[in-house]
């Protein structure tokens, strides 16, 4: 792989690195915080009975988010990033060199002749989906370990973080796609493949003066990449009815810690329970 190709490629992966910290970490998690002020001070002013139990619950799940943010920081989205850029950059790389071939000169034999001029090696094509469904699979580890996280504080029940790792038997992501999700996130790969060499070749061809209409090859690219993509669609949804936690406040809790106070006394968890009863 040349030179060439690699500064865009690391700049990118970079700029996603400052973009996932800045966003994940400053943003998120500094309004969280702000949350937990806010209904700190409102539990902390002796409101209403039945007011103090909502308040109380609200501020419990802005907490709730912090420890998952804790648990699993941003740069656990660093290496799923910077897999699916790779994927994406590489695929752009090869689109362009093949756009700049003339149509009517175009063949596979003429493609891997320039390829391996530019220093691309066309077995790229069959590693780029697999790079992107890493991608993917790494960011539904995340978004579905933090959500178990924060549901476990919710409910009372101990935290621990599990390390992902397909050997161990435990990816999060295996637990929320299952087989059909995993066919559904190599398709949604192979859609997003299509058209980023789509658009590589389309810039190519810009750059050459190339005339319309499209050679067949891009029109094929074109039709099964959008059709592939919406495989995408139906990941979203399924992850989504996962790790979405339903917006119920008071929350009770569910391991026999009784429900929040209807008080604006302080919530009192397991341990202070215990002590209260033995006194």
């Amino acid at each position: 792989m040349n030179v060439e190709f690699l500064v865009p490629l690391l700049a990118a992966a970079a700029s996603a690195a400052g973009i996932l910290v800045a966003l994940d970490q400053i943003t998120a998690i500094a309004r969280l915080r702000r949350q937990i002020l806010f209904w700190s001070g409102l539990r902390t002013s002796k409101p209403l009975p039945s007011d103090a139990a909502a308040i109380q619950s609200l501020e419990r799940a802005a907490t709730a988010k912090i420890i998952a943010f804790q648990a699993l920081p941003a740069r656990r989205l660093l290496f799923p990033a910077f897999a699916f850029l790779a994927g994406i950059s590489t695929a752009l790389q090869i689109g362009y060199t093949a756009g700049r071939i003339p149509a009517s000169d175009f063949s596979w034999e003429k493609f891997q002749d320039v390829a391996l001029e530019q220093g691309l090696e066309p077995v790229f094509l069959i590693l780029i989906p697999l790079m992107l469904s890493m991608g993917i699979h790494g960011w539904v580890n995340v978004l579905v370990e933090r959500s178990r996280l924060s549901k476990a504080y919710l409910d009372g029940k101990g935290l621990k973080l599990e390390e992902f790792s397909t050997a161990g038997g435990r990816w999060p992501s295996s637990e929320v796609l299952g087989w059909r999700g995993y066919l559904q996130v190599f398709v949604c790969s192979v859609g997003a493949a299509c058209l980023a060499v789509l658009f590589g070749a389309a810039t190519g061809m810009r750059e050459i003066n190339a005339p319309l209409p499209w050679p067949s090859w891009m029109s094929i690219l074109l039709m099964v990449g959008v059709v592939a993509l919406m495989a995408g669609f139906f990941i979203y949804l399924k992850v989504d009815s996962e790790i979405k936690t339903p917006w119920i406040h008071p929350r009770p809790l569910r391991r026999g810690v009784g429900r929040l106070p209807s008080g604006p006394q302080p919530f009192t968890g397991k341990s202070s329970m215990k002590e209260r009863h033995r006194r």
